[in-house]
């Protein structure tokens, strides 16, 4: 799902969560997505308050 320009949408391009990701990396955090089938999906952001 993070992967550029996937999307399972008409419209949109699809790098909303990929550039989500780069920002969160460059700033030495993390984005984790955690999908269950039937369940939903959660998505967690962590930053330290140093990191950027």
């Amino acid at each position: 799902m993070s992967q550029p320009f996937f999307t399972t949408k008409p419209n949109g391009n699809g790098l909303g969560l990929a550039i989500a990701q780069q920002i969160l990396e460059t700033c030495g955090g993390q984005l984790v997505i955690e999908s269950t089938l039937a369940a939903g999906t959660t998505v967690s952001v962590g930053l330290l308050v140093t990191g950027c």
